[in-house]
């Protein structure tokens, strides 16, 4: 899932006016000569159907981007999902150029350079005399943290017990563990119907399956009812 984002990062290089195909897309008209470093982020997340790693859904991402840089590093730590220190690719960063504990522009790491230095793609930037979109080296006192996405990774924790799913409608309640079913902790408060009996649960926009080893490709813990489980 990173290398496809920034695949599609890479893509959308290029100089662009403010009244561009991100605001568009956004605004929803042309003629949005806005800032757009953060609607670039969730243009291309949304663009490669991620959105929900980022959000609960479309319509909170766009408040919130309207909202502001500040309202991604709130999302973050509310998810527990904010880090100071190591960055990875795949991290969204949100900087503080002017050092006043304000964020106030976002881009993605692409490539870790060094124990300090990173390579990101970003919007409304600078590259000479032109503004656009471009890869910029960065180096981590420019910044006041990430937010690290919950990309594919495999749950190697979860038990090697095959799992039997029976019944079709589930319920996710809460972020706890719940005998080593993980899924997205954004599904949460969201119906899922079990599909492809016994091994695949659909959720809004995405697929979780649970592998006859007990393995997912995502980490997260949730709780879910309605659903039996026999081992």
């Amino acid at each position: 899932m990173i290398n496809k984002l920034i695949a599609e990062l890479n893509r959308r290089i290029g100089a662009y006016p403010k009244d561009n195909v991100f605001n568009t897309w956004y605004y929803g008209k042309t003629g949005m000569a806005y800032d757009y470093c953060a609607v670039f982020i969730l243009y291309v997340f949304h663009f490669i159907g991620i959105t929900e790693l980022l959000w609960d859904n479309y319509t909170e991402a766009k408040k919130a981007v309207a909202e502001g840089v500040k309202n991604w590093m709130a999302r973050a730590k509310h998810l527990g999902q904010w880090f100071t220190e190591n960055y990875q690719v795949g991290d969204v960063v949100i900087f503080d150029f002017n050092k006043n504990g304000i964020p106030d522009h976002i881009g993605v790491i692409i490539a870790i350079t060094s124990a300090t230095e990173f390579e990101t793609i970003e919007g409304n930037t600078t590259m000479g005399n032109l503004s656009g979109v471009f890869m910029k080296k960065r180096n981590i006192i420019d910044t006041m943290g990430v937010f690290r996405p919950l990309y594919d990774v495999d749950n190697s924790s979860s038990p090697n017990t095959p799992l039997i799913v029976k019944g079709n409608r589930v319920k996710i309640i809460n972020a706890v563990d719940y005998k080593g079913i993980t899924l997205h902790p954004w599904v949460k408060e969201a119906e899922l119907t079990v599909v492809d009996d016994p091994l695949t649960v659909m959720v809004p926009k995405t697929t979780v399956c649970i592998s006859p080893n007990g393995k997912a490709p995502v980490t997260a813990r949730v709780e879910i009812e309605n659903l039996e489980v026999i081992k």
